[in-house]
């Protein structure tokens, strides 16, 4: 729901690459741009990425269209790890925000990473993954608490108050 409020708002998509599967739900180049690990190594050898992690065995990043996209005044919308959110806005402290949206509670988040399909070792990894994440929230411009549970309206004031402190 956040980027489709974000969208309607004027914000721009960007389209985050991944070597990680998709979900049920999800459609490639739509969410993600679901690659190979060989075609996403490929592009850092070719510095085709702005930026770019390796996490939970899966390699995740932004093209260059972001840095593009940036220089030319776009207010993006980009969901990415907490450590790549951390280096984008230390590559352009002027243009960029950063936005931490929380889980309503453990066992909402603990909900939502099995209806995904986690299960055993990857479930437990999700969950490190996302406790170590939380530890960062000091870091970011702001912090949405109970990000799962809020309606259209107000996810549109937060992304004013996004837009407004530029």
């Amino acid at each position: 729901m956040w980027t489709n409020v974000a969208v309607g708002l004027g914000f721009v998509y960007e389209t985050p690459y991944t070597t990680r599967p998709p979900r049920f739900d999800e459609v490639c180049d739509r969410e993600h741009h679901f690659i190979s690990v060989e075609e996403f190594q490929a592009m850092i050898r070719a510095n085709q990425l702005t930026e770019w992690d390796y996490v939970l065995e899966n390699y995740y990043g932004t093209g260059l269209s972001l840095k593009e996209g940036i220089l030319r005044g776009q207010n993006i919308v980009l969901p990415v790890l907490g450590r790549m959110a951390l280096r984008l806005k230390r590559l352009f402290p002027e243009q960029t925000r950063t936005v931490m949206l929380t889980s309503s509670d453990v066992s909402t988040l603990e909900h939502r990473l099995i209806e995904r399909g986690y299960r055993d070792t990857e479930l437990t990894l999700r969950r490190s993954h996302a406790h170590e994440e939380s530890k960062h929230a000091a870091l970011f411009d702001f912090v949405v608490p109970d990000a799962d549970i809020l309606q259209a309206t107000e996810i549109t004031r937060v992304l004013y108050e996004v837009i407004s402190s530029q």
